[in-house]
């Protein structure tokens, strides 16, 4: 049976390198050398293509494909939000709105840290009745800008 090698981009210059689904390592491209860190010994590679000699194999590379689980559909004074459609803007205390003109529900905009029971987690444009019966911090305009106070929550001792 002939061994299926493929290549999963992670960045721009490094792949994971699989061996019939199964991971093998991970590949990267320094300064034109591929090298290869994994379970197959630790070696440089002029190219891909010798990387395949060296395997004995073609290797398939896959497309770069980027994956959001919060699609961005607008903002509102600035704060990204996640539904097409909204509207009963309010910006007091901070920007909200409802999906639809009869909705009820709000939405807070943007990205917001949440403190649950297990400690601070990440919330995207969360519902307000979520906002009252948890502490929280933001809103954020970015997910980096989040993911750093809650970072900064998780380092602080507790007493």
């Amino acid at each position: 049976m002939v061994t299926k090698y493929s290549l999963k981009p992670l960045g721009d210059n490094s792949w994971l390198l699989f061996a019939d689904g199964d991971r093998l390592g991970l590949v990267n491209d320094h300064d034109g050398k591929i090298t290869v860190i994994g379970k197959i010994p630790q070696k440089s590679f002029a190219n891909i293509a010798e990387l395949e000699l060296h395997l004995g194999s073609k290797i398939a590379i896959e497309e770069h494909t980027i994956v959001t689980r919060e699609q961005i559909s607008g903002d509102i004074s600035g704060f990204p939000i996640k539904h097409k459609a909204y509207a009963n803007v309010s910006l007091d205390p901070f920007p909200s709105y409802t999906k639809t003109e009869k909705t009820k529900e709000r939405y807070a905009a943007g990205y917001w840290a949440l403190k649950f029971q297990q400690g601070w987690t990440q919330a995207f444009c969360p519902r307000l009745a979520t906002l009252a019966e948890y502490d929280n911090i933001g809103p954020y305009t970015t997910k980096l800008e989040m993911l750093h106070q809650i970072s900064q929550k998780n380092k602080e001792i507790q007493v």
